[in-house]
């Protein structure tokens, strides 16, 4: 089982559109995620680490969006309707819902970062690198 439910959705989209499972069970679709790409956050931290006098940064993209969303757009690069092979399990959900957004107004101010990738590019980036070099199991 995949730890975290953005690779679960991932692999899930791919698993489907090839034929190897018939479903994706998750949790609450509508719990409020701010996604970002890790190669951004890299670079993020590296201007960070850059900068001449320390300080205190939020690495994030400053927008959320839904589970459920994620699921559209991921199982939409395969080819499919994510609704046709959901199955919500209301188990999953570990914890109680609170949505953080981060602020990275600062770490733009100070270092000009921004991310380079929109949310519908990321899953595009991770679904195409999934295609490529998924394991199958």
């Amino acid at each position: 089982m995949d730890k975290y439910v953005s690779k679960k959705i991932i692999k899930t989209a791919v698993q489907i559109s090839r034929g190897l499972i018939d479903k994706i069970v998750l949790g609450d679709i509508d719990a409020e995620i701010d996604w970002g790409y890790a190669p951004d956050y890299v670079k993020a931290m590296h201007k960070i680490l850059c900068l001449k006098q320390p300080g205190d940064y939020i690495v994030a993209t400053g927008k959320k969006h839904t589970v459920k969303e994620f699921a559209e757009n991921a199982f939409k690069k395969v080819g499919l309707d994510f609704k046709k092979y959901l199955q919500i399990d209301h188990s999953l959900v570990t914890k109680e819902k609170s949505v953080l957004i981060g602020n990275p107004k600062k770490l733009k101010d100070e270092t000009g970062w921004e991310p380079s990738v929109n949310f519908e590019e990321m899953i595009n980036k991770l679904v195409e690198y999934e295609l490529r070099n998924g394991n199958e199991k």
